[in-house]
């Protein structure tokens, strides 16, 4: 076509300016239409994860008789293999993370290139995977809560609390 036909059939400035209007419009409905979906969703993981860990932040700070304080975290402070294990804690979800990520992009790209019937069948393995994980973890904290009281790991004995509370 050329250019002077072109220039007859443009749209005029005000309908382009109605359109981006009524653009902006819709797009503002249809985000506020998906977070009122996503609000049951949120309910449900302020109800069944975030009320749990804040009862769990609040019991910490009660002690053994019931009072109010910040005794636990001070005894918590106070033993180093406490610490030692908090701190190994990290260590392993740190290195766990960091492989999660490793193995997970790859996949997560192969699976996104593939045809429809092949990143399913891959999705089908990875869950397959995850789930054998799962069930022989599950298996061996079962066949080693069959021992007997003699043949369990030791157990870390309580700190003397009075003479925590002493040095406190």
């Amino acid at each position: 076509m050329e250019p002077a036909a072109l220039a007859e059939t443009a749209i005029p400035q005000t309908q382009l300016d109605k359109n981006r209007h009524t653009l902006n419009r819709e797009r503002r409905h249809e985000n506020w239409s998906m977070l009122r979906l996503t609000i049951p969703a949120l309910l449900i993981v302020g109800v069944l994860m975030v009320a749990p860990l804040l009862w769990l932040l609040s019991m910490s700070f009660v002690d053994i008789e019931g009072n109010y304080g910040l005794g636990n975290y001070r005894l918590f402070f106070s033993e180093p293999v406490y610490v030692e294990i908090f701190l190994n804690t990290f260590k392993i979800a740190l290195m766990v993370t960091v492989i999660s990520v490793l193995m997970g992009y790859p996949v997560a790209y192969l699976m996104s290139i593939l045809s429809a019937k092949w990143a399913g069948l891959m999705m089908l393995a990875v869950l397959v995977v995850l789930d054998l994980g799962t069930g022989s973890h599950f298996f061996m904290a079962d066949h080693s809560a069959k021992k007997g009281p003699d043949q369990r790991d030791a157990v870390m004995a309580e700190p003397d609390r009075a003479a925590i509370d002493a040095g406190a």
